[in-house]
């Protein structure tokens, strides 16, 4: 890719990340109970595919909650963990986490389990996003921390990649450059939707 092209890439990216964030923002003043809504469009296939280790998150700002999802997983017998920034450019860690346990804050309103939490390694994660399409194309907030994140646990092994985002942060296509990770599937208060290129697999 030229740098032009990247230099494109880039601005398409800002354009969307600016349009997005006020739908999304939208959304939560309009649909406080979007994140329970979306623990229940969770598909079986997922709840009954026996992850040992899920990553969730704290929402942050206006991100849909992924605590209602989270809690099924817990339900279905896996054990929770939550990511943590360790420096700009690396790829996040994570440590577990219990419901009602200890978070502290950890900058631009994040919340994390504190430093003396077990690490742990997930096999699925709940991603929050800003836009994503049929493909599995995830629009994030141009740190690339979960795209390093996934693209290192991908490589070492199997990882299974969940979006949770309201149902108007769908778009016809996210702008994609080499280092952005797929998603797998992407659930919304709505509906489930499983990456486009997996069901012709």
């Amino acid at each position: 890719m030229t740098e032009p092209d990247l230099a494109s890439l880039a601005e398409a990216k800002a354009a969307l990340r600016t349009e997005m964030a006020r739908r999304r923002a939208r959304e939560f003043r309009q649909m406080p109970k979007a994140g329970e809504a979306l623990a229940f469009r969770l598909p079986e296939t997922l709840l009954e595919a026996g992850f040992k280790t899920v990553s969730g998150y704290a929402a942050m700002n206006d991100e849909i909650e992924a605590g209602g999802a989270m809690a099924r997983f817990a339900q279905a017998g896996a054990r929770m963990c939550l990511p943590v920034v360790v420096a700009k450019r690396a790829p996040l860690i994570f440590r577990a986490f219990d419901f009602g346990g200890e978070l502290v804050e950890a900058g631009f309103g994040t919340r994390v389990p504190p430093d003396g939490a077990e690490e742990a390694t997930p096999d699925l994660i709940l991603a929050p996003l800003l836009a994503f399409d049929a493909d599995g194309g995830r629009l994030g907030y141009g740190g690339g921390y979960y795209d390093r994140t996934i693209a290192a646990l991908r490589q070492a092994g199997d990882v299974t990649v969940v979006g949770l985002a309201y149902e108007v942060q769908r778009v016809d296509a996210v702008p994609r450059g080499p280092q952005d990770e797929f998603l797998d599937w992407t659930v919304t208060e709505s509906a489930a939707y499983q990456a486009r290129r997996h069901l012709s697999e």
